[in-house]
């Protein structure tokens, strides 16, 4: 069971009737919120709902489970699905069972078709050419299955919204969904406005509904409020502002919390560490499965064989990591001469106009599969002597590499003189990462960018260069990808851009082992979508933001596929780390140092 520290434990007492958590990244958001269930004081066991993103529900689970056992031993701490698929779990909400359900964001959306919308509405908006979402047009929505059976869950002890912001769009479905469960709430969220002072008013109302009842009531009062005609507009717009007092909407809120992490650095630990357990899709399952249990899968219309154990597990790795894909790989080869190839083959022509009497073979002659040993022999003789004087003033290195340099040009040469420019050769199977297949793992890394601070990086790290190249394409502009073919140039652009240009760096882990000590200073937040099976590699990377220098608390997120190989690696190297711990004496220094 973890202990409060001071400032959590005056969030709890500030919280003990609901309210706003907006305290910042790291500040203990997940453990106060349950410390404050112990103030709820009912004489009976409670009925809590939390709301939280899919990628850390079961943090969610944990959490609750240590600081309170009786729940977990009772099996009262639950995490729901939909509620057409985990009818268990519904059945026990419907019917108000005491417990802790946790379900996903997910579950505030559903569907609310137009059609619904239109029909649920009256006036301009029935008539609007898109509808917009209403309480009642979600109610009509729940009573047709399009979303899930919130109004018949019954009052809550405490309703938890993680991440609340994803509720500040007063038009949005999870906002009318959360407004129709009933119960106290306590909102969690860093940024509860999202990006614009104003959508704050949304989670104001849910919390405090008789406080905040009409959002343009709140505005005029709090904000600068002008008219702007907008071109195609049949009526001026209201634009909102500055705040008439700065500070005073913050001040009016009657119950918030907001620590920041620099007020508090030194009471945190220098990692937070969370494990994200990520669900694969069917397909990708599939494969999984068949390279498992077959040594065999079809990736698409292609079957793929691993007949060695090592292929086995190199291609278990992948299909945890991501859905694959395979194509036939081919590589274009083009004969044009570079630069330094054409100066030698100058050299070479000098060469022979010097020696036209004795020079008559042509070397390019060498790629003649019928030509007669003699000839060969000529041909040599003659190539040494060239190379011999051409070379003659260069350090053995250097001639190595333009002797290397001919013969590439001769056998360039050979292909030109025959009309071929280049050729296209099938280097087999490329076993690569679907970039139209669902990607669970990617999801999970939008999922906590979502979350994150707006413009906060973030630093992916990943064992596979090909899952990284298909990430970067996946996320677009805000994302850059740094692999062991990274050139210089590119490394250092990234060096410049990270944290400006690019929000995201996912980068192969072998290839950020020394050299990149900036990442510190513009990055505090990582998450591991899969780790080496070098260990040392792994520390090496989980070295790069938590080190010297680094100014707030390193936010970390280990991914792990369900029953996956992923769970016998992380065990692995958690081993490994153990050993090499023991053999350096780690733990003992740190009981010295404890007792001292």
């Amino acid at each position: 069971m973890k202990t409060l520290r001071p400032y959590q434990a005056e969030a709890v007492s500030i919280l003990a009737e609901g309210g706003l958590n907006a305290s910042d990244l790291g500040a203990g958001k997940t453990l106060t919120s349950v410390e404050a269930c112990r103030l709820l004081q009912l004489g009976r066991p409670p009925r809590i709902l939390v709301v939280a993103p899919p990628t850390i529900l079961d943090h969610w689970r944990s959490t609750f489970v240590e600081q309170f056992p009786s729940l977990g031993e009772r099996n009262r701490v639950h995490i729901v699905g939909t509620h057409r698929k985990d009818t268990e779990n519904w059945s026990l909400m419907t019917r108000k069972r005491p417990g802790v359900y946790i379900i996903g964001w997910n579950a505030m959306h559903g569907g609310v078709p137009e059609a619904t919308r239109r029909e649920a509405s009256r006036g301009r908006n029935a008539n609007a050419a898109h509808p917009k979402v209403t309480a009642a047009a979600t109610r009509k929505a729940i009573s047709k299955g399009q979303v899930p059976p919130w109004t018949r869950t019954g009052v809550w002890d405490l309703v938890i919204m993680d991440e609340v912001h994803r509720a500040c769009n007063r038009h949005g479905v999870p906002y009318h969904v959360l407004k129709l469960i009933k119960g106290r709430k306590l909102g969690l969220s860093a940024t509860p406005g999202g990006n614009e002072p104003q959508r704050l008013w949304a989670i104001l109302n849910i919390l405090w509904p008789d406080k905040y009842t009409s959002f343009w009531d709140w505005a005029n009062e709090k904000f600068h409020v002008s008219e702007e005609g907008v071109r195609g507009a049949p009526t001026p717009v209201r634009v909102i502002g500055e705040e008439i007092r700065p500070g005073s909407t913050w001040e009016d809120i009657p119950a918030v919390v907001r620590v920041r992490t620099e007020e508090v650095y030194d009471q945190l630990p220098p990692v937070i560490e969370r494990e994200v357990r990520v669900s694969m899709t069917p397909e990708q399952e599939e494969q999984y499965r068949d390279f498992e249990d077959q040594c065999l899968a079809w990736l698409g219309e292609v079957p793929v064989a691993t007949p060695l154990p090592i292929e086995q597990r190199i291609r278990l790795r992948q299909a945890a990591l991501g859905t694959l894909k395979a194509e036939e790989a081919v590589h274009r080869i083009d004969y044009k001469l570079n630069r330094p190839q054409q100066k030698v083959m100058q050299a070479w022509q000098a060469y022979l106009d010097d020696h036209a009497d004795g020079a008559q073979e042509d070397p390019a002659a060498l790629f003649d599969e019928q030509l007669s040993v003699a000839r060969l022999l000529c041909i040599a003789l003659i190539v040494a002597d060239f190379l011999g004087t051409h070379c003659a003033d260069m350090t053995a290195e250097k001639r190595h590499l333009e002797e290397t340099r001919f013969d590439q040009a001769l056998a360039k040469q050979a292909k030109l003189d025959q009309g071929v420019e280049f050729e296209d050769v099938e280097l087999g199977l490329d076993i690569s990462y679907d970039e139209e297949a669902a990607q669970p793992k990617l999801d999970a890394v939008k999922e906590i960018l979502a979350d994150l601070p707006e413009g906060e990086p973030l630093l992916v790290w990943t064992h596979s260069a090909k899952w990284a190249r298909m990430a970067e394409k996946k996320l677009g502009s805000q994302a850059v990808s740094w692999t062991m073919k990274a050139t210089a140039t590119k490394r250092e652009k990234i060096k410049a851009g990270f944290g400006t240009e690019w929000r995201v760096l996912i980068a192969q882990l072998q290839s950020l082992s020394e050299g990149v000590d900036w990442l510190k200073d513009v990055c505090r937040c990582e998450v591991i979508a899969s780790p080496t099976e070098d260990e040392v590699k792994n520390q090496q990377a989980e070295g790069r933001l938590r080190r010297p220098g680094q100014k707030s608390p390193v936010q970390r997120w280990r991914l792990v596929s369900e029953g996956t190989i992923d769970e016998d690696v992380n065990l692995a190297n958690l081993l490994k780390r153990g050993r090499m711990s023991s053999l350096y004496k780690d733990d003992a220094i740190r009981k010295e140092r404890v007792t001292m």
